[in-house]
């Protein structure tokens, strides 16, 4: 019998799969918020109990041998961080042997949005083929490969600037955090999900205590992955209420009820409760810091290297030279219903106080496995980086074994050219970026040269000329000069009707086209400029804008004349340019909404609010509360022994294991059963550091 929520699960994976570390947060978030035990427990592991802002104390002076740890390009595992098709033994689903999840100690390459200003032809070197470097991806305008160095391990990051501004954020499960690399680009992006999970207590049989969803958290989920999704684990409730808002309809704030005869069952719970920790997931934003490689002038691995690399805590420190450009914070939404939500959009800097903005220092604390192949491939792309940190004394690294490490020590930018924060390109900047696309001249000139060359004889006729044309001489697809006349011919070819060859178009047919056929195509392409003398049909010039001229029968003939610069060809006459996002999409004979923004119903990213401070406290909400109600069940020794290995001292467990063995359990706790107490200070968040203070984990 298969899992009650394999079907969901195959949904989701299906409609995520191109972006792993997406769907695998998610799937750890979903885990973190059914088990609080082992999101408490994983709080005891002792890599994580040895990552803290003690590591920057201990390193001071350079004397103890842990400050520095060296690291070179070889140190990088060849596999990084790959997909488990088996699953992993952290998977929820222990009997779904197809249930996709990141091996724990890789990270592999895979696709994510594409930065804004990133283009494909920088994702290779020039003369390389993009599928001989990247033989496993489909490279183009929305996508690009990443390398994911540090996540199921990366247990928080702390942002420092001069005057003593530090900023943490903390992770409340794991892949909440990232940190990968643009190897093309050679950019580190820290990568966070702001979705933090709340505990539920799956135990709960009746009442009010028992976790049922809102109707606003199934629309989520059924916006998100919305043609698939209408009849997939729909566990016996209905809902009508396509047009209603999940956050701010009232209706959509009512708990879930079953369909009259029927009662909800704990399969139909489960199903519900993944639904909604899905969709809000999939609603809710990835944030990005992205840091230049190149602008690193200092890093330092800190941190024990003896015995199991995963059992040790330690602190990866880089120190820029200049401060973040505008564009380095971006944020998207993870898989919301409107495409338009899902791309990276340029927003202000989203920390805690905006502090990332200001810091000279950027700290990452994990356990060594991942931040050491971090570094290994920092190192491997930048040969300054390899210098530095192959050895403790560099004088090129700011960061040398002897710098002092800690949050009040970070300095002024080394190069403050008082760079504009936050703010978007100036138009100067813009009108930089618009000479970058490829264009031969401008499109007055192109206007100009119409007349020059004695095709028209105005200004005004050249504005009414073909813009598919018009593009192809901006573009430099098509040359005209003094010696060109209408009667030029430009393309030669087959008659697309009757494969007659030699039908030739000429500068005058071009000109004369018109830019849409439309359903012309159904009397013969009588609207078309050049006609076959063997049949008959009209033959549309189509795509002389993109350098692919070619004929059709005016059904795939349709240029865009709402785009700037001349507009740009889409083939099919149902494509249609959105006039409230500016996307081209299918809109059919029926008028479908534009998928990228629900024709203006998505909403803006670059207007939302940053996330909650709370968002970063590394806790999954009423974790320990739903773990104590869950204990009352058991007897007293029970409960005694739970809670001894649930909330005790921290533990060695590997890299590989979600929670510790029983008999490790008891063998390191013993001195705690007698009272049934917690170690001092508790979980992180419940005592041991005042408030305020910034203490990592």
């Amino acid at each position: 019998m298969s899992h009650p929520l394999l079907p969901l699960q195959s949904l989701v994976h299906t409609s995520m799969e191109d972006f792993a570390l997406d769907y695998s947060a998610m799937h750890k978030a979903f885990q973190n918020s059914l088990e609080p035990a082992s999101h408490l427990v994983r709080r005891r592991l002792k890599s994580r109990k040895d990552a803290t802002s003690q590591l920057l104390s201990a390193a001071a002076g350079g004397t103890n041998a842990n400050s520095f740890v060296v690291v070179t390009p070889s140190d990088r595992t060849k596999s990084a961080y790959t997909v488990d098709s088996s699953g992993g033994d952290d998977d929820y689903d222990e009997d779904d042997d197809e249930a996709p999840a990141f091996d724990n100690n890789n990270v592999k390459m895979e696709s994510t949005l594409r930065h804004p200003g990133t283009t494909t032809d920088s994702d290779v070197e020039d003369g390389v083929d993009p599928s001989e470097k990247f033989p496993y991806f489909n490279i183009n305008k929305h996508t690009s490969p990443i390398t994911t160095v540090a996540a199921e391990h990366l247990y928080g990051l702390v942002f420092a600037g001069a005057g003593g501004i530090v900023s943490e954020l903390k992770a409340s499960y794991p892949m909440q955090l990232s940190a990968r690399i643009d190897e093309s680009r050679r950019a580190l992006n820290l990568d966070c999900f702001e979705y933090k999970p709340k505990a539920v207590d799956m135990k709960a049989k009746e009442g009010d205590s028992r976790p049922i969803p809102t109707y606003g958290d199934m629309k989520k989920f059924e916006d998100s992955f919305d043609l698939m999704s209408r009849n997939e684990g729909r566990s016996g409730w209905e809902s009508d209420e396509e047009s209603l808002d999940p956050d701010e309809d009232e209706e959509m704030r009512e708990q879930v009820k079953p369909r009259e005869g029927i009662t909800f069952d704990d399969d139909d719970v489960l199903r519900l409760n993944y639904r909604a920790v899905v969709g809000n997931f999939a609603n809710s934003r990835c944030l990005r810091v992205r840091i230049p490689l190149d602008e690193v002038v200092g890093i330092r691995l800190i941190g024990k290297t003896s015995g199991e690399e995963s059992d040790n805590g330690v602190v990866l420190v880089l120190e820029i030279s200049e401060k973040l450009e505008a564009n380095a914070f971006v944020a998207r939404k993870v898989h919301a219903k409107y495409h338009r939500e899902n791309s990276f959009a340029v927003v202000d800097d989203w920390t805690p106080n905006k502090v990332a903005s200001r810091s000279s220092r950027f700290y990452l604390y994990g356990n060594l496995t991942e931040l050491k192949q971090a570094a290994a491939l920092m190192a491997k792309l930048c040969p300054h980086l390899a210098i530095m940190l192959s050895s403790s004394t560099s004088e090129s690294n700011t960061l040398r074994a002897s710098a002092s490490v800690d949050y009040a020590s970070s300095s002024e930018f080394i190069n403050n050219d008082n760079k504009t924060e936050g703010k978007p390109p100036s138009k100067k900047q813009k009108v930089d970026v618009d000479a970058a696309k490829g264009y031969k001249m401008s499109v007055n000139d192109v206007h100009q040269l119409l007349v020059d060359t004695n095709l028209l004889s105005s200004k005004a006729g050249a504005e009414r000329v073909n813009p598919c044309l018009k593009r192809a001489i901006l573009m430099g697809h098509i040359k005209i000069d003094k010696s060109t006349t209408k009667s030029t011919v430009i393309h030669t070819a087959s008659c697309c009707n009757c494969g007659e060859s030699g039908l030739e178009c000429t500068i005058g047919d071009a000109m004369e086209q018109v830019t849409y056929a439309g359903l012309d195509y159904e009397e013969g392409g009588e609207g078309a400029e050049v006609k076959c003398k063997d049949c008959g049909s009209g033959n549309y010039i189509t795509e002389i804008c993109t350098g692919n001229k070619n004929y059709d029968s005016g059904k795939f003939h349709n240029h865009c004349c709402e785009c700037d610069d001349f507009g740009v060809c889409i083939r099919d006459y149902r494509e249609a340019h959105c006039r409230h996002c500016g996307e081209h999409y299918f809109r059919g004979n029926m008028g479908f909404p534009c998928p990228s923004c629900g024709d203006g119903k998505s909403k803006d990213i670059v207007t939302m609010p940053p996330p909650s401070p709370s968002v970063w406290d590394g806790m999954v909400a009423d974790a320990k509360e739903v773990f104590l109600t869950q204990l009352k069940g058991k007897n007293r020794f029970e409960a005694m022994m739970a809670r001894a290995m649930v909330l005790g001292p921290s533990v060695q467990m590997g890299s590989d294991m979600e929670g510790p063995g029983i008999a490790s359990v008891i063998s390191q706790m013993a001195s705690h059963l007698q009272d049934g107490e917690e170690e001092e200070g508790g979980p992180d968040g419940e005592g041991g550091a005042e408030d305020g203070e910034c203490t990592i984990m």
